[in-house]
């Protein structure tokens, strides 16, 4: 078999879940295990470009981190934490991406200890698309060449910002916080005439500050027709 963590598979399909359609798909492929960073723990990027074909959750194996047994001399429930280990296998969560580059290939996030739990965001969905490490900004029209032709693309078509990594691993950091998240608040062209796009970090407004702001408009149209009615 093959050693996740501390527990042991003997198919890749059993890795899988049971309600994978793609159980024998990666048969002969390469199998890569990865830990993250303690600093960072909690937030992971997807390896590869492509498209989402398959998101599943595999219920957990054991929750306690270990064997729990029942020990007749204390009349009790105790836990084994040394066999299989205290990083027994959690819930795992599985996407499975369509890549140009690679074909299939699975990822795995796989909860530990107590926390047992792997969680994606609302856009982890079968049909989207995932970016590797890479910067994009979405709904951005910028309308076709009037003279051209059939080599004329999507104007609605993910546009890749042109980064450094520092810069990304910069923008990533400032995205950290809950709440928060990019916006281009400006385009233009520098002395080079190259076009810039200005990224803002931005938190999204509460309910209760839509309301007060859609308040405001309301009372200052009222106050204009009123004004206009003179």
């Amino acid at each position: 078999g093959v050693a996740i963590k501390s527990a042991n598979f003997t198919s890749i399909a059993q890795l899988l879940g049971p309600d994978s359609a793609y159980g024998s798909a990666f048969n002969g492929g390469t199998l890569t295990h990865t830990f993250l960073d303690v600093n960072d723990y909690h937030r992971y990027h997807f390896p590869v470009s492509g498209t989402i074909v398959e998101v599943s959750k595999i219920p957990a194996v054991n929750g306690a981190g270990g064997i729990t047994e029942w020990d007749s001399e204390r009349n009790r429930y105790i836990l084994i934490d040394a066999i299989p280990g205290w990083q027994m296998i959690e819930t795992r969560d599985c996407v499975v991406i369509d890549t140009e580059e690679y074909g299939l290939v699975a990822v795995l996030p796989i909860g530990m200890s107590q926390i047992c739990s792997c969680n994606w965001e609302d856009s982890v969905q079968v049909g989207a698309k995932v970016e590797k490490g890479e910067v994009f900004v979405y709904n951005m029209n910028i309308a076709p060449y009037e003279k051209g032709n059939r080599y004329n693309t999507d104007p609605l078509r993910p546009k890749k910002l042109l980064l450094h990594k520092g810069e990304i691993r910069r923008l990533e950091t400032a995205v950290m916080q809950d709440g928060l998240t990019l916006v281009p608040s400006k385009v233009y062209l520098n002395h080079k005439g190259l076009v810039k796009l200005e990224l803002a970090v931005a938190r999204g407004k509460k309910l209760y500050d839509k309301r007060a702001d859609i308040a405001k408009k309301d009372a200052a149209r009222n106050m204009e027709r009123s004004m206009k009615s003179r």
